[in-house]
């Protein structure tokens, strides 16, 4: 009999307990949240370190849960019909004799390139180096386009690094930790990608919008005109931030409202990226 009392009593209870306790989780967040933002303001310097440690910290976690996903994407990767792989054998000999005429081709341009700089003493362009590296998980959110890969200062990589994958550009990177890398895609609205449309030899910009499409700006109507849905978007190498000619997307839809390019994004399929670092080589030798 006591026993059903304590229970009752109990369960009476609990209600009034669960009340306050509500409201103090709320305004503990809301506390929480302004002392965030004014942390920000104040010492922008000492939040970002603490993000870069917390980064640190939680990355191989969230590795280490992210696990069973790879292994479901490279089973169901793993998966496919002999048939398949038969049409994908002879589409790699048909891209490899493709390959072999280009390569032919671009040794030809690249030796009269190399006799005009020396003849004109042209400045040498950006080196990049390619460094690859795996993705621990993609925590994007409604606000935010970015993913977690693998590697930072212990690597080599720096803020602003440009990262490809297999179909192109996917970003660069916003926060780089001693062993882990926050990479913000070109979808992300804070995204500005110089770019150059190859069917009008046209350069233009092209912004993210938080959505599947990129938004293409500094264009003019009377190009905006010529353009065609299909027509391909590389980037144009202003700036040195990313290589010149990789491909970005393809215009997906002209109209008075603007151009939208739809990116060869496709993170579903990703497991590796790359990281390119830039660099302008030293001169060897002075002018006179």
């Amino acid at each position: 009999m006591s026993r059903r009392i304590q229970s009752r009593t109990f369960l009476s209870t609990s209600p009034q307990l669960g009340v306050p306790l509500s409201r103090f989780a709320l305004f503990g967040t809301i506390g929480l949240s302004f002392f965030l933002i004014l942390w920000g303001q104040l010492a922008p310097a000492s939040q970002a370190r603490a993000r870069s440690a917390v980064l640190t910290f939680l990355a191989p976690v969230v590795n280490l849960i992210s696990q069973p996903t790879d292994v479901i994407k490279q089973t169901a990767s793993g998966v496919r019909s002999y048939a398949d792989l038969q049409a994908e054998v002879a589409e790699l000999r048909r891209q490899n004799n493709q390959l072999i005429q280009w390569e032919s081709a671009y040794r030809t341009v690249a030796a009269e390139n190399e006799r005009l700089r020396q003849t004109t003493q042209f400045l040498e362009p950006f080196s990049f180096d390619y460094k690859t590296t795996r993705i621990v998980t993609d925590p994007g959110s409604a606000y935010a386009r970015s993913l977690l890969v693998e590697g930072g200062l212990a690597q080599g990589f720096a803020i602003g690094d440009a990262v490809v994958g297999p179909s192109g550009l996917i970003g660069r990177l916003v926060e780089v930790g001693a062993s882990y890398s926050r990479v913000m895609l070109v979808t992300d609205i804070n995204s500005r990608v110089p770019v150059f449309i190859e069917q009008i030899q046209r350069t233009a910009l092209v912004a993210g919008r938080n959505e599947v499409m990129l938004d293409m700006r500094y264009i003019n109507q009377t190009i905006q005109r010529s353009l065609k849905r299909g027509d391909r978007v590389v980037t144009s190498g202003q700036g040195g931030m990313y290589p010149a000619g990789l491909p970005v997307g393809i215009v997906a839809s002209v109209s008075q409202k603007g151009v939208l390019v739809l990116p060869y994004i496709e993170l579903d399929a990703l497991m590796e990226v790359q990281v390119v670092s830039s660099s302008r080589p030293q001169p060897s030798a002075e002018l006179r």
